[in-house]
């Protein structure tokens, strides 16, 4: 069958494969107590995979469990030991470790000692890989220690990445990618340096369907191992997840370090990535990051890592890491033995984040929009999924509105504000796949958050300017963005909008608009450098405020998704009933801005008010307390204007908005 045929099918027949649908990388509390059930979307009962895990503090083991080992057996990464087997006997209890691979994640038994992934209020993250063509596969192998032989995998493809350890014996991991020499390898559970020995060729004789184990080594012996085998998505068949069924989840190779700024183009941003430096004679550690632990594009970077090799939590943080994911893979910014030494050979495993490409495409916008007041306890908003932007006040005062993102990490501004840069606020964290934290001082029912998701309909994009007209910066939206906002990170600079209805949507490229401000639309090339967006790109011009040279900016993408957002315009009427707007869903979340003259940025939302009869308002411009006048109403499929003001409704005046289910 073709491998591309196999993917659609992977899900079901006729449907798509996600990356949501193979891998989750999945974080939460332990509680010590059975069962613990994690809930993260992958099904492992009827496609199989496999669970690493690791508290993140403390001296605890790595965990491998997989279903081809079965449930309350494992292995850790960070040791030789074999297999072992918590059926019974250790501890006395038969629910230890983990205990059930389900259709929509794993369920965990209790912790103990150095062992097990479910400790009492301890943080722990996951990473499941689930079975699937073109991704991921685990296979199991009898060794002979005599002659070489052919094991059978399902990939479909070539791998591109290959871990092997005998459940018997003590004895080391052994790791091959893709950029290492056929005959090199390295162990996995040390910092140790590569070894070239020929008894652990790995990476010859590999194809789509089978990898060849060399005589006599430690892969080869009597007794059970455990393979783990990634696809490279630089195999042409391989890249057939996605919406249009085309796009790779992932990629291996390998980059050489030059101590300044050094560029690695996976052609994707990644959430997830391995690197282990592997020249002759160096023992660095292996590290991985991801971008639910804090992994951010931040500089310099407070970047959170774990070490496959190592028993150590993410306690291993530092705030000299420059390193960052980017919109086409990552960056390196500074000289690092780790990662970026001058002539020093890195080889990297990355894996795509959920984008407008790849990610399953949302059903109801409650799956990537939420709002929520603030809880008693940490974490103080409940989304539902995973947060990359947010911004938050008390609706009742004057106070600004704190906004982030989860590529900005913990560096924090204001939408009305022109602070002269995002400063680092240490209380704040992403690493919650349900919540955002917020502040410990965010009082209970007075703070209000609203929180996106990233998806077709939303994209976050960072990058340094460069001060030249005509600079491109790309996004993942998988479709021409409707509204941008852009703001210099780095210093007192206003935020800028794009926006489709701009001019009364005739050539809106050539004009901007202050989203920190009541001001009307400016016919200025300095922002957009008169360049309408793609599906891929934005085009900027020379303005400080969007492309300062070696400032970091950040720009904030948004996009008409049928049932979910809408981005449009209106004329308005001047009269108390105004016009109705069609956005084809019950809209949660308005704003609407007048565009040829100065007026404000109007904010209205369900849990304020916003019903078929009542709205309250904010002004997303100005640190004003909410206005308890009705400005506009719900209707089954839309909005209604229902006001005179001239911040919505001035006879003949163009207005633009931006709605959300």
């Amino acid at each position: 069958m073709p491998i591309q045929q196999m993917m659609l099918g992977a899900g079901g027949a006729g449907e798509r494969t996600y990356i949501e649908d193979v891998f989750s990388n999945y974080l939460f509390t332990g509680t010590n107590t059975h069962p613990l059930n994690i809930v993260n979307g992958i099904d492992l009962t009827e496609h199989g995979g496999a669970v690493f895990g690791k508290p993140r503090s403390g001296a605890y083991n790595w965990t491998v469990h997989d279903t081809m080992q079965g449930v309350q057996k494992g292995l850790a990464f960070n040791g030789t030991q074999g297999q072992y087997d918590n059926t019974g006997n250790q501890g006395g209890s038969t629910t230890r470790d983990l205990t059930n691979f389900n259709s929509n994640g794993f369920t965990l038994g209790t912790a103990w000692s150095a062992s097990g992934i479910n400790p009492d209020g301890i943080k722990v993250g996951t990473y499941t890989f689930r079975q699937c063509p073109g991704f991921f596969d685990v296979v199991t192998y009898t060794g002979n220690n005599e002659t070489a032989f052919n094991v059978s995998h399902d990939l479909g493809v070539k791998p591109g990445a290959i871990l092997i350890k005998s459940l018997a014996g003590a004895t080391p991991w052994f790791w091959w990618s893709k950029g290492m020499q056929t005959d090199e390898n390295l162990q996995f559970n040390t910092n140790g340096q590569i070894s070239d020995d020929s008894n652990y060729d790995l990476g010859a004789s590999l194809t789509s369907t089978t990898f060849r184990v060399p005589a006599g080594s430690d892969i080869n012996y009597q007794g059970t191992y455990v393979a783990y085998l990634w696809a490279d998505g630089d195999e042409a068949a391989a890249q057939v997840f996605g919406v249009d069924g085309n796009k790779p989840l992932t990629k291996m190779g390998y980059y050489t370090g030059n101590s300044s700024v050094n560029e690695v183009n996976l052609g994707f941003e990644p959430q997830w990535v391995l690197i282990k430096r592997f020249d002759s004679g160096e023992s660095e550690h292996w590290f991985v990051f991801d971008s639910m632990r804090g992994w951010s594009n931040s500089t310099p970077q407070e970047a959170i890592y774990l070490r496959p090799n190592s028993n150590g939590g993410d306690d291993y943080e530092s705030s000299n890491i420059y390193f960052n994911p980017t919109a086409t893979g990552f960056r390196l910014e500074a000289s690092q033995a780790d990662y970026n030494q001058n002539n020093g050979k890195y080889l990297y495993f990355a894996i795509r984040r959920a984008d407008g490409y790849v990610s399953k495409p949302a059903e109801a916008g409650t799956e990537v929009f939420a709002m929520d007041w603030a809880d008693d306890n940490h974490p103080k908003y409940l989304s539902g999924f995973p947060i990359d932007f947010m911004f938050k006040r008390r609706p009742a005062v004057d106070e600004n509105y704190t906004t982030g993102t989860r590529l900005s990490g913990k560096r924090l501004g204001y939408i009305n504000y022109v602070a002269s840069a995002w400063t680092t606020n240490g209380s704040i964290t992403w690493d919650s796949n349900t919540h955002f934290y917020g502040g410990g001082g965010d009082d209970p029912d007075v703070y209000l958050a609203w929180m996106w998701k990233r998806h077709a309909g939303f994209d976050v994009a960072v990058y340094v300017g460069n001060g030249s007209s005509g600079r491109t910066v790309n996004h993942s939206l998988s479709k021409t963005p409707e509204m941008i906002w852009v703001k210099n990170r780095d210093s007192n600079d206003n935020w800028r909008v794009y926006h489709s209805g701009l001019n009364g949507g005739t050539n809106p490229e050539q004009y901007s608009i202050k989203l920190n401000s009541t001001s009307a639309e400016a016919d200025r090339i300095e922002e957009w450098n008169d360049t309408a967006p793609t599906a891929t790109q934005i085009t900027l011009g020379n303005s400080s405020s969007v492309n300062d040279s070696g400032d970091d900016h950040i720009a904030l993408l948004f996009a008409s998704v049928t049932g979910i957002s809408k981005v449009g315009s209106y004329t308005g009427n001047g009269s108390a009933t105004g016009t109705s707007v069609t956005t084809g869903f019950t809209v949660r979340f308005l704003i609407i801005k007048r565009t040829a003259s100065a007026d404000s940025w109007v904010l209205i939302d369900t849990e304020r008010g916003f019903t078929t009869s009542a709205s309250k308002y904010l002004q997303l411009n100005d640190d004003a307390s909410q206005e308890n006048i009705t400005v506009a109403k719900q209707i089954t499929d839309g909005f209604q204007i229902s006001s005179t003001w001239s911040g919505v409704n001035t006879s003949g005046e163009n207005y633009i908005y931006y709605a959300h289910a």
